[in-house]
């Protein structure tokens, strides 16, 4: 792709736009950064950028730049309903993602990971056994460091591992990715999607241009990937908590059984699993099928599946305090992400959930509320419209902070309770993003 000499219009000025603006006027093109941000809002975001030549629309769109573009690219905050962009996108003017542009320059494979759980701990699970093997990777994406940044950074490194969401999906056009997972696909993201439908579509462009040469993973276990894996030209490898017929990894016996005519035979052992909960026995499975599909040791994976302990803000032991256990799921910002993390406890627990909700039905929840929560703790945007949903299901409570929350629920604890945070919902409402929220949940525990 060539970019020098280019108008090259990019929207949103957070991480990725940032490092999208840097690396194109390094390429020499005529770089223009808007956001509906102030500059004075942005100042610090901007300061790796003073020294490019880089044209900046701030605290405006202006329609005529978009227009006169001979690109644009999204940042995925960025919804393709705004108007501007709307605009310009119906008088022909080309719009990609940041992961697409990286994509049309890096020549090195890419591992892709989406579904609506599971990606990030999937991810750092690939790139730990590819790094417990010996070789160097590079991890990025929706994970944090965007994708563009390895063509800034120029690392050495035999494998690009690359956490994609549904948002960098939806500008994607060419991207093809040497091996790319399906995790899961449940209701997310549908105030952006519209239609949980659209959301499947969005999620299947993973494998879009995929040939068979590439390999796909799927979730034998989930009907809606398992459909997908009907229409891909990779090959597949599933994997499954249950035996099946055809290729990829399943669950039996605290072992994981690997089988494929291509990448051969593998036994795993999961004694020594430190990863807790059933969706990261999917999550490790995925992991483990992935680094076999790329020539990972059997000795690595196996090493990293022994010694992993998991990701801040997902699942995350915070404390003991008074015989009481706290957890923290911050992460959790999905219907379905409070269904995956109360399966694990035996025992009843008190549930602080609440925040900016983005669209889907809750009423999913209902049966495993009123099986599993002694108590509902709503918080945020969202608590009227949770409390009419799933109040009638366990006692009951709508606070107005986090702070209340978590004073609440441990006043009304008794011992050996455990009392988890698993918003549900996004954290804008009230936080930066889930990390802020979940290290101000862990503040307050440490401090009760």
């Amino acid at each position: 792709m060539d970019v020098k000499g280019k108008e090259i219009l990019v929207v949103g000025c957070g991480v990725t736009g940032i490092s999208t603006a840097r690396f194109l006027a390094e390429s020499k093109a005529k770089v223009t950064l808007t956001d509906y941000k102030s500059k004075l809002d942005l100042r610090h975001l901007l300061e790796p950028l003073e020294k490019y030549d880089i044209k900046y629309d701030l605290g405006t769109y202006i329609q005529k730049r978009f227009n006169d573009s001979d690109l644009i690219v999204v940042s995925p905050g960025v919804p393709f309903d705004l108007e501007p962009l709307e605009i310009a996108i119906n008088k022909g003017v080309p719009v990609i993602s940041e992961i697409e542009l990286a994509s049309r320059f890096i020549r090195k494979p890419i591992i892709a990971i989406a579904g609506t759980n599971g990606k990030t701990t999937t991810s750092e699970l690939v790139a730990k056994m590819i790094e417990n093997d010996g070789d160097k990777v590079f991890l990025g994406g929706n994970i944090g460091k965007p994708l563009v940044d390895y063509l800034i950074e120029k690392p050495k490194v035999k494998h690009i591992v690359c956490e994609i969401s549904s948002y960098q999906l939806e500008a994607c056009k060419t991207f093809r990715p040497q091996v790319a997972a399906l995790l899961n696909v449940t209701p997310d993201h549908l105030d952006r999607h519209g239609t949980f439908e659209e959301y499947v579509a969005v999620k299947g462009l993973v494998f879009e241009n995929q040939t068979q040469d590439d390999v796909a993973v799927l979730n034998y276990d989930d009907r809606v990937v398992k459909d997908l894996g009907l229409h891909i030209q990779s090959e597949a490898l599933f994997f499954s908590k249950y035996p099946f017929e055809g290729e990829g990894i399943h669950y039996e016996d605290m072992k994981l059984m690997f089988h494929s005519k291509k990448f051969g035979k593998k036994q795993l052992e999961l004694q020594n699993m430190k990863l807790k909960g059933i969706h990261n026995l999917e999550n490790i499975m995925a992991a483990s099928s992935i680094a076999f599909s790329l020539g990972v040791s059997k000795k690595a994976v196996q090493k990293t599946i022994d010694e992993f302990k998991g990701l801040e803000h997902r699942f995350e032991f915070v404390a003991r305090k008074n015989r009481v256990n706290f957890f923290n799921d911050s992460k959790g910002t999905n219907i379905d992400s409070i269904a995956k993390i109360l399966q694990n406890f035996s025992r009843p627990v008190i549930l602080i959930a609440g925040g900016r909700e983005k669209g889907g039905d809750y009423s999913v929840l209902k049966d495993i509320i009123h099986q599993k929560v002694k108590m509902l703790i709503l918080m945020g945007e969202a608590k009227e419209k949770l409390n009419r949903v799933l109040g009638d299901y366990t006692e009951t409570f709508v606070v107005g902070t986090l702070e209340e929350a978590v004073l609440y629920a441990y006043q009304k604890s008794r011992f050996d309770d455990n009392i988890v945070f698993c918003p549900g919902c996004s954290s804008h409402d009230m936080y930066t993003n889930y990390a802020e929220r979940g290290e101000a949940f862990k503040k307050l525990v440490f401090n009760l």
